[in-house]
């Protein structure tokens, strides 16, 4: 009898549908590029083996990557996640992103986000300067035709520390010449995105994670669902909650960056990137 008990909990058990949740904590982590020359790092890059292993611990530890469509269906569209949801998401564009990247995610059957500039697609030299060469939309492509993948907007040109903060307003600018400068910078972004790759433009990610209520508006109004920052710390998403979608925080991963530490709460940041504004050639 204890038997049978026991054999039919365990098949309700399996049976029972999956427990909804109304709302849920979500961690993002954040990379750049990877490099395989150590003597060459700096706090935005890990080298490939780095990032393998952190994928590898990512699941040991029981987490499910989605993407931010998932995140935005399950606020507006009564769409589930998993128990343990994470985000893994890439700034800028690198080539290195599909080299080394992009084949650690297909092995593991993992999801990610990449936030492309524009202007840097299939480039490795910006404005006369050397930069790190940066994947194609043909790249691109082939990487969101695999279902793992999607492709969003870091801005066209507007990720020149020299010449502004990201997407903020200068001193002394004024507002309506701002505002058309920079819906018509994501917009051509976004679209060339769209015509290239094929795939809907509604999460914009913030140059430097510099951001505002005017910028915050301004990407609002040119259609943008979600917007993501460098804030630290994990989201709390809220069904029927749009607001929950905004100013989305992460975690930014170095190859110093233990990544169990940073998914279990202990983490701790010294980097903002919001007041680095030196060295701004790597994030080119």
């Amino acid at each position: 009898m204890e038997f049978l008990f026991a054999l039919v909990t365990a098949i309700c058990t399996a049976f029972a549908p999956a427990k909804v949740v109304d709302e849920i904590d979500v961690p993002i982590v954040m990379y750049h590029h990877l490099e395989e020359d150590e003597s060459k790092l700096n706090e935005f890059m890990v080298t490939p083996e780095k990032f393998e292993s952190d994928m590898g611990k990512i699941k040991e530890l029981g987490y499910e990557t989605v993407s931010y469509q998932e995140l935005y269906d399950f606020v507006n569209h009564n769409g589930n996640l998993p128990e343990k949801p994470i985000l893994v998401t890439f700034d800028d564009g690198y080539e290195s992103n599909y080299t080394y990247a992009y084949p650690v995610l297909k092995r593991l059957n993992m999801k990610a986000t990449i936030a492309v500039i524009g202007v840097m697609v299939g480039q490795d030299t910006y404005r006369g300067r050397q930069a790190y060469p940066h994947f194609t939309y043909e790249q691109a492509k082939e990487m969101y035709d695999s279902g793992l993948m999607d492709i969003q907007t870091h801005t066209f040109d507007l990720h020149d520390i020299t010449r502004r903060v990201g997407v903020k307003m200068l001193a002394g600018e004024d507002e309506e010449t701002y505002s058309k400068l920079v819906k018509e910078d994501i917009s051509k972004a976004a679209n060339e995105i769209k015509e290239n790759v094929g795939n809907r433009q509604f999460v914009f990610t913030y140059p430097y994670g510099a951001y505002d209520d005017l910028t915050e508006n301004i990407i609002r109004d040119l259609g943008f669902d979600i917007t993501v920052t460098t804030d630290v710390g994990t989201n709390h998403i809220v069904r029927g909650d749009t607001e929950s979608l905004l100013r989305l925080k992460r975690y930014d991963i170095s190859n110093e960056s233990d990544i169990e530490i940073v998914l279990t709460g202990r983490y701790k940041t010294i980097v903002n990137l919001r007041l680095l504004l030196t060295n701004s050639l790597i994030l080119i």
